[in-house]
């Protein structure tokens, strides 16, 4: 039999009527109100134990009053679980075999054996056993309610508890759903709030869209508005007209259509910028070869989600044609900027072209930067042209704003042929002759200014050098005709004393002092040929032998060598035959050894050397070559590449900057070529000059060094 918690029967099998039978009155299907008598007590106890222990439970040998005999029963309480969580307990009932006392009853009352003698006594013993068993019966059913009382004080105060704490979250929950109402009265504020807002927003963007529809209809640029899967969405009026669209056309791929515009790969166009989020531009031609900018871009929502792409397209035809224009001018400009750029290069003076107002340099050439030594910054302007020193022909100091541009740009000034003597970047000082006039626009106003200058440094030294030559000339004419007046005279001493010597009565002594005067008048007389010979020279050019162009020179600074201690070192090992002018070798060596002479200051040692030899840049070419050295202090590095340039002097005002070049420019007219090592170490200086000059017939003329130096001046 199953039965529920209430302890109504739910189920039964077999025949249970032997343990339960219903009570007499009011139907009662409680099987404790069923249990038969004996039955009661230990049926509870075993039912509140099962339930306590959700175990099993079995009792035995449980004597049952049936029929009026005692009969022995067992019975098991088993708690059942259903899936539906109900608890149910199952209890099982059978025949005891053989049939005990119960235990209850053997505690509760002792045995007591019969007596012999009248069954009265023995009715008498029975009803007490079976009192015994009732009061034993009785207590254990009093014990089982009264646990049944603390179970149930237990559940009542577990249930009561369960209330309270429902109590509280109902509370709770009242407290939440009044907040939750008054969220709600919020929320409802809010949403006419919204409501209202929205309502207004519409009215706004149906006032933007208005405008946006008008704005597009304005605008002269065709727009297009595709989606991401290349399906039209919106079109202007002007992108109906250039491409060709219809109303029709509005939700169809673009790809689908063929504008009037060349553009075979829109749609990979269209694709890479949906996919790369960045903006192609592209110059495009309709078919009657209107130029367009095709400019598309990804189309972005509020939340910048890519969701298409815009296309635009700008008329640039007119702009096209301007551009082109422009370009051609522009290349027409270049080319006229070259041109003029090419012609200050190649010009001999420097040109400087400053803007107005603020005198900055726009445009310089490098004869400029040449001649002043000095970089012009980019940015100069007037004001800053204080760090540059400049002074009048009268040593008068230049004020900024009294240079020739500066007086151009401000006063429109046409300046000529103003002398100004300048000190260069370098520190060297250099006469310019400047010009500057200014560069107006049509209307006459004053944009620019140009100034010119030039470097009379070399013509003022060579005017000085003409100068000094014409003396030297004079004064070589002057010795010349001295030289041939003294010489005839010379010739009549001579003879005189060859006479005197020829004399038989001339005693030795006599004699002696004759010869002596007579050497020194041949030499005298050596001298003012070699006079004439420097001022007679062939206009052909001639066999010269080195050595003797060397010798004359020695015996020409024969006093200069014998009047300090200069021991001279000759070494010819050959003649030295060559086709040239005898006069400017004689220059040429006279140069070398007079700076050689110079630089051992009266002590030293002088060596010539004169050997054949070839050409060390063609070996083909033979010559002679002619080392003239000496063991003076030595040239330093930085003079040393300067030598051969005219007017460079480390004499001051005793030199003329030209005797090397002089000499250096006659080597180069006899095919040849002048080199020059040098040391200034302590113990080892020394100074030495090669000069190699071949063997060939000359064609040039002697006064082409003349003609050469007319030109530099």
């Amino acid at each position: 039999m199953k039965t529920w918690k209430s302890f109504n029967p739910v189920d039964t099998w077999a025949f249970v009527g032997l343990y339960l039978e219903l009570a007499p009155g009011r139907a009662n299907l409680n099987v404790l109100k069923m249990a038969r008598e004996g039955l009661l007590f230990d049926l509870q106890a075993t039912i509140n134990k099962a339930r306590k222990e959700d175990a099993p439970v079995r009792k035995e040998n449980v004597e049952v009053e049936r029929n009026g005999e005692l009969k022995g029963v067992n019975f098991e309480v088993i708690p059942l679980k259903t899936s539906t969580k109900e608890h149910h307990l199952l209890i099982m009932f059978e025949d005891a075999t053989s049939p005990r006392r119960s235990e209850s009853a053997e505690t509760m009352a002792p045995e007591v054996k019969p007596v012999k003698g009248g069954g009265k006594q023995e009715r008498s013993t029975r009803q007490s056993i079976q009192l015994k068993q009732e009061l034993a019966a009785t207590k254990r059913y009093l014990h089982s309610l009264v646990e049944d009382k603390e179970a149930s004080n237990e559940e009542l105060q577990a249930a009561n508890e369960e209330i309270l704490s429902s109590n509280e979250e109902l509370q709770s929950t009242n407290e939440e759903l009044q907040t939750a109402k008054e969220e709600l009265e919020s929320t409802n504020e809010e949403l006419h709030t919204v409501n209202e807002e929205l309502h207004n927003r519409n009215f706004e963007l149906t006032h933007a869209n208005n405008d946006l529809v008008n704005l597009l209809s304005s605008v002269n640029i065709a727009m297009v508005m595709l989606g991401p899967d290349l399906r039209i969405r919106s079109v202007t009026p002007q992108a109906e007209k250039l491409l060709g669209l219809i109303p029709t056309d509005i939700g169809r791929p673009i790809t689908n259509i063929r504008p009037n515009i060349d553009v075979p790969d829109l749609e990979q166009m269209i694709a890479a910028v949906i996919n790369t989020v960045t903006v192609r531009e592209r110059e495009v031609r309709d078919r009657g070869g209107h130029w367009y900018s095709l400019r598309t871009l990804p189309y972005k929502t509020v939340e910048n989600v890519i969701e298409g792409a815009v296309l635009t397209l700008v008329d640039i035809n007119v702009l096209k044609n301007n551009l082109e224009e422009i370009r051609q001018s522009r290349d027409q400009l270049i080319t006229e900027r070259r041109k003029l750029e090419e012609v200050l290069r190649q010009m001999p003076c420097g040109v400087m072209i400053s803007e107005a107002p603020s005198g900055r340099l726009i445009l310089t050439n490098k004869q400029a930067g040449d001649i002043l030594r000095h970089p012009f910054p980019a940015a100069a302007e007037i004001e800053h042209c204080d760090q540059y020193t400049a002074f009048r022909p009268g040593g008068q100091l230049y004020a900024p704003e009294e240079w020739p541009m500066a007086r151009s740009l401000a006063t429109g000034e046409i300046v000529t042929d103003e002398e100004i003597e300048y000190l260069r970047g370098d520190g060297s000082p250099v006469i310019l002759s400047v010009s500057s006039a200014p560069i107006r626009d049509r209307d006459g106003r004053i944009i620019a200014a140009v100034l010119t200058l030039f470097d009379l440094t070399h013509r003022k030294g060579t005017e000085e050098v003409l100068r000094s030559t014409e003396k030297l000339a004079a004064t070589g004419r002057l010795a010349a005709s001295l030289a041939h007046e003294i010489n005839s005279p010379l010739e009549s001493v001579t003879n005189v004393f060859y006479l005197l010597n020829q004399d038989p009565s001339l005693g030795d002594k006599a004699r002696q002092y004759v010869n002596v005067a007579s050497a020194e008048l041949e030499r005298m007389t050596h001298m003012t040929k070699n006079m004439l010979s420097l001022y007679r020279e062939s206009p052909f050019p001639v066999d010269v032998k080195i050595c003797e162009v060397l010798d004359s020179v020695l015996e020409l600074y024969g006093p200069t060598i014998q009047s300090g201690k200069i021991s001279v070192a000759t070494r010819y090992d050959s003649a030295g035959e060559i086709q040239g002018f005898p006069g400017e070798m004689r220059q040429v060596f006279s140069n070398l050894i007079a700076n050689a002479l110079e630089a051992l200051g009266g002590e030293g040692t002088l060596k010539l050397h004169v050997l054949a030899s070839r050409d060390l840049r063609n070996p083909k070419t033979r010559g002679v070559r002619v080392f003239v050295a000496d063991n003076g202090p030595g040239i330093p590095p930085e003079r040393r590449r300067k030598i051969f340039e005219p007017f460079f002097t480390t004499k001051g005002e005793n030199g003329t900057g030209l005797g090397l070049w002089v000499a250096h420019e006659i080597v180069c007219k006899h095919r040849g070529y002048i080199r020059v090592r040098s040391s200034t170490q302590p113990g080892r200086s020394g100074t030495c000059f090669s000069i190699f000059l071949q063997n060939h017939i000359m064609q040039a003329k002697p006064d082409d060094t003349a003609a050469r130096l007319d030109k530099i001046a």
